[in-house]
């Protein structure tokens, strides 16, 4: 009767590996279809966004604008825009961070509490 316990546990623990494996290739699989997702988008925002610029530079071209100064508002607000989106990267990668730092444990913060207070406690105090 102990080998079929112990057979039944060894198939149990084979199936929950098997469970946890496929879990993980679709984790995988979700997480590399996202990313796929997020490139393309943002090749295609980066051609609309150029597009755009074009736009702008034609449009100030045409009102009568010089090609100088049209090339420099065009440069000054993609300027501005690189500045704007990588203030909005670098904020999302802080709050990507931020989630997924490992955060100490209660039980650290209290350890450290009171090593600090011990050592507090044992010192020497200073001579007058």
């Amino acid at each position: 009767m102990p080998a079929i316990g112990r057979m039944t546990e060894l198939a149990a623990v084979v199936g929950s590996v098997f469970v946890e494996r496929m879990l993980f290739r679709q984790l995988m699989f979700s997480w590399a279809w996202l990313l796929m997702l997020a490139v393309i988008v943002g090749m295609v925002s980066g051609a609309l966004i150029l597009g755009a610029l074009y736009l702008i530079y034609h449009l100030l071209l045409t009102h009568g604008m010089g090609a100088d100064g049209a090339l420099l508002t065009v440069g000054g607000v993609a300027l501005l825009l690189v500045f704007l989106l990588s203030f909005i990267a670098a904020s999302c990668f802080r709050k990507l961070y931020n989630a997924i730092k490992p955060q100490p444990a209660l039980a650290a913060h209290v350890g450290r509490t009171i090593e600090a207070f011990l050592n507090g406690l044992l010192a020497t105090p200073p001579k007058q």
